[in-house]
Parts: C-alpha cells; structure tokens; sequence
C-alpha cells in the first residue's frame, strides 16, 4: 500500500501543477522515449541504431602474493581486464548494441496513445549476461496514454528514470564504457546467490553447486536489468517562461523479465528543471539541475547456507536495494559539463572471486570455481566530473574523472576504491553517425591495506582500456 499512496501523491501534486503551468512538448528524455507529438506522429516509425565497437586492454595475470586466498586463481586472466559480456577476451571486436524497434500513435482511433518497442540484438549483457549464446530480447516495449492533463501514463518495460549518464538517449552518449559506478552499481546484474562462499564440486553443497558449478552463465539469474523496469509510470513536463520542469514516479518490479518475486514494488521519483537555452530535440543547449531516488528489494540466496546443504526456501533472502543521485548538467555553444553523484544501499555488486573470471577454476589445486560477488548489506558512493568541448562542428574532445568507493560501511578490508580518468574523442559525420574513441586511465586499490599487500597486488593488475566505437542511428 505504501507504493500506491506514493503513486496517488503524485497524481495529486501533478494536478496543482497542471494548474499553474503549461504543459510542454520538451525534448527532455521523459518525453523523447515513448511520446509522440499528436500532430506529427506517424502510426508506425521503424527506427534503431548500430554500436560496432573495438575493445583493447592489457593481459596482466593475477599475481603470486603468497597469501592463499589471494593466489587462488593466479596465473591466470584478471576479470578486470576482460571485456563484458563474454570476459573471455583482453582484446576483442564485438557488437555492443543492435536494436531495432517501432514507435508511433494508435491512429486513427485515438492519437492520445503513443507506443514503444525496441529489440535488442547485440553482445550484451540484455541479450548474452554470462556470454552465453544471445538471443533477442525486447529492451522496451510500452504504452503511453495522454489523456490526462499534467499526468500522462506509461505502462509496460521501460527505462528508469535515474542518473542522466545512463538515462539519455543513445545517440547523446558521449562514451563508449559508463563510470565506474554507472557499470557496477546501476545497470543491475541479477545473481542467484551472493557467491561469497567456496564453490567446491564434489565438496560443496548440491544446492550450491547448482548454482556456481559451471560457466558465467549459470550464475545468472535473468538479463542485465540496464536501468529498465516493468510496471507503471506517472510523468509529464511543465513549462515556465524559458524554464522545463518534469516529473515522473515509476512503480515496478524491479527489473525486466522479473516476476516481483519478493512481492515488493520498486518506488522511483524522479524531478529535473532544466533551462533552455537554443535548440530542439536531444542536442539542444540547455541547463539541467534533476534529483531521483529509487527504493525497492531483492532476494537472493545465501551461499553459506546453500553450501552446509539447507535449501532453497530457508537460503533465500530479502535484502533492500536502494539508489538515489543528484546531477548539473550545462551545455551550450563550444562547452560541455556534467557532474553526478550516486549512492547505493544494499545489493552491491563486489566483482568476483580473488579477481578471477567467473567461471574459471583454481589453480591452487583445491577444484573451486570463481564466482561473481555480491555484498547484500553493503553501501557505496560513487561521482564523475565530465568535461566536453567542440573544436569544429563535427570534433569535440572530452575528458571525463570518476571515482568509485564500494563497500564503504562493513569491514575496512572490504572497501575497495575506484578511480578512472578518461580522454575521449567525437568525430560527427552527421546527428545520426559518429566515431568515438576513449583512452580510460584505471586505477584500483583496497585503501586499508599497504601498496604491497596481497589485495593490492591484486588490484594493481588491472590495466587501461583503449575502446573505438562507430554509432549509426537509422
């Protein structure tokens, strides 16, 4: 009932609303992913877009620390330095995204309803999370009603709306890779156990081994969620002299292809108020201050009791997820400047097992097999400053410093910090094709050991990233 009430608050505010303001056709990201404008909509637009990419790293191995815990999987592939969603490669070419979809208005009956569909077709972690085969998956696919002044409705799988990094559209993205807190934290991985226990075949628990006995894909539980929900969303946007204002309040299930398996609704609020400064559509100038809040829970099995042989329905657990951000955004001319901080409570992805992939089985002798960690308890916090400029009209040089601190409220040993410099490069052809090329200067490190501890001789494998990317929208 608490969700709903939220939802029935919105409703009501977005009335007051309604009264004071107009409502605007903004080109914000509320209104530029899933509505159309009545009087321009086609009943059926095909549209997508292609992301061949090029992905390079160095191939340090994982060290010999003498410490066992750490040397487990040594000698062999860092997870850091492997590519997703395969991590079978320090250097490979791949398809990142490949979508094809529809959008348009239910016309001639009524062009008050606005639909969406998008299917994705690349190496990914929608369609592949573990690197298994693929398979197309739908990414979207909902529908808008605009009958009600102040308040539209959306309903079906859709994005969250949430950090701007990742909640834009894909033709503004301005890197190949999203930051460190944007990967681990926000596009959402579903596992079916914490993986924090030793995944022994032949000694581990039968219920374990089901789960972790086995290649990437086994571990997962469903596609990366990639700031996608299912459920019912609450928005507009609403206009005051050269101001936008929207709003939007999201009810869902906490993902795509979920069943709301812990019977709680996740709760997302979202506002921005943004100025406009010239333009239309995605590339207009323009000045955005936006804050969100997303709060839901999530099961998972517990490894350890897994592993001493307990079963499913005493091993499964319910652990809050909750996410919120704030963000400035200030485009105009020449210049480029985003800034966001996000912070995470619950759920937090750790990596993997001793730095190994996924998968991979020790080389200690002892048979485990490395496995993708979550720290269900954990908190963490994580910023980017981002900084662009256009030299001419099709080249624009970018340089982007984010920073990651994971695991920040349990043990000192668990805290791990992540602080990533990127130089990028845009090369537009045109609005609807570009190149883009990153340099990513990584830096990993456990702050409560020394430089030479085992942990940080760990961390100290991962390499930068060298990435190039050709965007084609159609």
């Amino acid at each position: 009932m608490k969700n709903f009430k939220t939802v029935a608050l919105a409703a009501t505010c977005t009335a007051l609303l309604g009264g004071a303001m107009t409502t605007a056709n903004a080109a914000n990201w509320l209104m530029l992913q899933g509505t159309e404008r009545a009087d321009q909509a086609p009943r059926a637009k095909v549209w997508g877009f292609l992301q061949p990419t090029y992905l390079q790293s160095g191939n340090t191995k994982l060290p010999t620390t003498g410490n066992p815990a750490a040397d487990k999987f040594a000698g062999q592939d860092s997870q850091f330095n492997t590519h997703q969603p395969n991590l079978a490669s320090n250097s490979t070419f791949q398809i990142m995204r490949a979508r094809l979809g529809v959008r348009g208005v239910a016309l001639p009956l009524d062009n008050k309803v606005n639909y969406f569909l998008l299917a994705e077709m690349g190496n990914n972690g929608i369609t592949s999370p573990g690197g298994g085969g693929g398979s197309v998956k739908l990414s979207d696919a909902s529908v808008t009603l605009n009958h009600i002044k102040g308040m539209r409705v959306r309903v079906g799988q859709m994005k969250v709306p949430m950090a701007e990094e990742l909640y834009q559209g894909i033709m503004t993205f301005n890197y190949i890779n999203p930051s460190n807190v944007g990967n681990q934290q926000l596009i959402e991985r579903h596992f079916w156990t914490d993986g924090t226990t030793a995944c022994i075949p032949g000694t581990s628990g039968a219920n374990y081994l089901r789960f972790c006995n086995g290649d990437l894909q086994t571990q997962f539980r469903g596609s990366a969620v990639a700031v996608r929900d299912t459920g019912i969303q609450l928005f507009d946007t609403f206009k005051s002299g050269a101001w936008e204002h929207s709003y939007a309040v999201l009810l869902g299930n906490g993902g795509v292809g979920m069943d709301n398996r812990d019977n709680s609704y996740d709760t997302t609020a979202y506002w921005s108020s943004e100025k406009v400064f010239s333009g239309k559509g995605p590339w207009r100038d323009h000045m955005k201050f936006l804050a969100w809040s997303t709060k839901g829970k999530r099961t998972l099995y517990s490894s350890a009791i897994l592993d001493a042989g307990g079963s499913l329905e005493s091993a499964e657990k319910t652990y809050d997820r909750n996410l919120s951000g704030l963000g400035f955004i200030y485009q105009r001319n020449k210049i480029r400047f985003w800034t966001e901080y996000i912070a995470a409570d619950g759920m937090i992805f750790t990596g993997s097992t001793a730095g190994g992939v996924p998968g991979a089985v020790s080389t200690s002798g002892s048979g485990e097999v490395a496995q993708f960690t979550m720290a269900p308890t954990g908190k963490s916090s994580g910023y980017y400053l981002d900084f662009g400029y256009k030299i001419t009209p099709k080249i624009e040089l970018d340089v982007r410093y984010d920073v990651y601190n994971r695991v920040t409220n349990l043990a000192a040993a668990a805290q791990r910090d992540y602080v990533t410099t990127t130089l990028g490069l845009q090369y537009k052809f045109n609005k609807k094709t570009k190149l883009l090329v990153n340099y990513e200067m990584r830096e990993f490190n456990a702050p409560a050991f020394p430089s030479a501890a085992p942990p940080n001789k760990v961390a100290a494998t991962i390499e930068d990233k060298i990435s190039a990317q050709l965007f084609v929208l159609f």
